[in-house]
């Protein structure tokens, strides 16, 4: 009779710890979903940035969540019956399968907005630059005064060309 309770136990046992982490895993699945959302602008990349951060936390978690639940399965398998022997196996594979595909999705996603965020900073120094080399020419255009003559008029749109020629190059 003991030994009934004890097979009954550990089949609710491994039944409530697989229960609570396959909705643990939709949760942080669905989290990560958010994430993975196109976002253009600079903020939106850097908030995604830091909520992957928070999730990248419960990795551990996540692995020793798993790892109790294939526990408490390998102590309910050898008094279960062959079918449901092959639902268990069928459902930690499942749960297994998700779990790396969390654990991939986010490396991906990070290394995705990592490099959008390393864009837009290479955007923002090009643009600067492009400013900053704009308002110089600004002031080298202004500087020069209005020529009277043809040739003295091709002479500074030369040396205007130069100095576009020599930024660009």
């Amino acid at each position: 009779m003991e030994e009934c309770k004890q097979i009954v136990t550990n089949h609710q046992q491994y039944e409530d710890s697989y229960s609570q982490c396959r909705e643990w895993l939709r949760s942080v699945l669905d989290r990560l979903e958010v994430c993975v959302e196109p976002s253009t602008d600079k903020q939106g990349i850097q908030n995604r940035l830091e909520h992957l951060k928070e999730l990248a936390t419960v990795r551990q978690d996540g692995d020793s969540k798993i790892k109790n639940v294939v526990g408490l399965a390998e102590e309910a398998l050898p008094q279960t019956a062959p079918p449901g022997q092959q639902q268990i196996r069928r459902d930690l594979d499942a749960l297994k399968n998700d779990w790396e595909r969390f654990c991939g999705n986010l490396k991906e996603t990070q290394s995705t907005l990592e490099t959008a965020k390393e864009s837009w900073e290479s955007f923002d120094s090009l643009y600067d630059e492009l400013g900053k080399w704009l308002r110089e020419m600004e002031v080298k255009v202004k500087d020069y005064g209005l020529k009277s003559t043809l040739q003295d008029k091709t002479d500074q749109v030369s040396k205007f060309k130069v100095c576009i020629r020599f930024y660009c190059a």
